[in-house]
């Protein structure tokens, strides 16, 4: 969860005649990361404040932002203007490292934009142009088409330069204000193919035009998914996915300049659920990778259950899973996402060989109170230690537990 993404302040938007004009005024504290000198390396996203080096970052850099949007609509037509600056109280300076060259550095950012939607016959046209105080530019455009009555297809480009940063964005993509800047194509669509049956595809081919982490250089990459969902009756789904990866990425040489071999990963998914009764439902995931490269491959699986209760007369839910997993080691990892406290964020990597649990009760006390608990708790197979550093953990367990209380005023 980045709790550094939301502002703090006052907003105010005012209709004049066919235009909608907004603007806003935020001011706040920020985890940030201190490298001395006064500066600042990074921004901290998870908000966690446990070990010394995340207590110092804890609210440490003043923010001031402040913006304003124009949007003008027509009959099939709509156009935005939108300007922003965002103004730190100390200088960020990224370590020196070669493919962090064109991240964000300084005191003060600025954006001006303008984005449009224009709605011709069935078709969806929309996109959107941006500059900084850099001369950094970033473009996205797309078209949503019904083909069909049973088939809708989405055209996507992007093109974010190297050198466009934008604090609060939030772009169709891979990577976000890296530095490495990002070019690429996407096709998707739905097909319903009967009442009952509907397969998603979607092809992505993009390239990063500057150095990442291990990337020595620029780097190309493809993702292709199909997915196929089943409406077994009112109550029961089913679906199947496969996903097939392709990436660049350095090699493992012993010399100053590698090279780069392509990556290569396959995923497959089957995935049940099924509401019981009007008080549980059940979540059944089975899920295989395989990983090549340098010619190494690596296999792994994930099986999951999930359950969730609600209770037929109190304001109480409570969600559970138990996992077990196997992989050869962390390449051939599966993501699996988790319940969370109210804007919680978790999705989990399930690599080496283990099991897991957890479950999340969310109690509403009362109309304005809202309760959660949250407890996790991973087993590693063969493990004497987990992570290192300050985080290091002596035993084969790790266990996170949350509380959230909210109150509505």
């Amino acid at each position: 969860m980045d709790e550094n993404r939301f502002l703090r302040g006052v907003a105010a938007t005012s209709k004049i005649g066919k235009y909608e004009i907004s603007g806003f005024f935020s001011r706040k504290n920020i985890d940030a990361t201190p490298a001395g000198n006064g500066t600042f390396s990074t921004l901290q996203q998870s908000g966690l404040h446990r070990t010394p080096t995340e207590i110092a970052a804890r609210k440490s850099l003043g923010l001031t932002s402040y913006g304003a949007n124009i949007n003008r609509s027509y009959r099939q037509l709509n156009l935005g203007f939108t300007m922003a600056t965002h103004q730190f109280s100390a200088e960020i300076q990224p370590q020196e490292q070669v493919f962090r060259l064109h991240q964000f550095r300084g005191t003060s950012q600025s954006q001006a934009a303008v984005d449009y939607q224009w709605i011709w016959r069935s078709m969806q046209f929309y996109g959107e142009g941006a500059i900084n105080q850099n001369r950094g530019k970033a473009f996205v455009k797309g078209v949503f088409i019904p083909a069909a009555h049973n088939l809708t297809l989405n055209i996507h480009y992007r093109n974010h330069q190297p050198t466009y940063h934008a604090l609060f964005n939030a772009p169709f993509g891979v990577s976000q204000n890296a530095g490495s800047g990002e070019k690429g194509a996407y096709i998707g669509f739905e097909w319903l193919q009967s009442a009952n049956f509907t397969s998603n595809v979607y092809i992505d081919h993009y390239e990063f035009q500057w150095l990442r982490f291990r990337n020595a250089g620029p780097s190309r990459a493809k993702d292709y998914l199909w997915q196929g969902r089943y409406r077994i009756n009112r109550k029961s789904s089913a679906y199947m996915r496969l996903r097939w990866q392709e990436r660049d990425q350095n090699t493992n040489s012993e010399y100053p300049i590698r090279n780069q071999d392509t990556e290569r990963k396959l995923a497959w998914r089957s995935h049940l659920e099924s509401e019981i009764s009007p008080t549980w439902k059940i979540a059944t995931r089975v899920e295989m990778s395989r990983h090549n490269w340098e010619d190494q491959t690596q296999y792994g699986w994930l099986v999951f259950q999930d359950l969730r209760f609600t209770h037929p007369s109190a304001p109480l839910t409570i969600t559970g899973r138990y996992a077990i997993f196997d992989t050869d080691g962390f390449d051939s990892r599966i993501y699996a996402y988790e319940h969370d406290v109210l804007y919680g964020f978790s999705v989990p990597a399930y690599f080496n060989r283990g099991r897991r649990f957890y479950f999340v009760l969310k109690w509403q006390a009362t109309k304005n109170c809202t309760f959660w608990l949250r407890f996790a708790q991973s087993t590693f197979h063969q493990t004497s230690s987990i992570s290192s550093g300050l985080q290091e953990i002596a035993g084969n367990q790790l266990r996170d537990i949350r509380l959230q209380l909210r109150i509505k005023l």
